[in-house]
């Protein structure tokens, strides 16, 4: 029964870490679909007035 507890605990580690690393990929891929979306409309706010471009682009930023 030790035995088993060990290794249910080991993985239940093992499982967490995994867990905080895919959190913090998960913000950083979240960071930077926020600094391209930014990007784009700033992109698309000097050079086309195309009111059909920024629903998309609006619509991209509420997802």
């Amino acid at each position: 029964m030790e035995k088993v507890n060990s290794q249910l605990y080991l993985q239940n580690l093992y499982i967490s870490q995994q867990n905080e690393m895919l959190r913090k990929k998960a913000q950083r891929l979240n960071q930077e679909n926020q600094a391209l979306l930014s990007e784009l409309q700033q992109k698309l706010s000097k050079s086309n007035h195309n009111p059909a471009i920024r629903n998309i682009v609006h619509e991209l930023s509420l997802e």
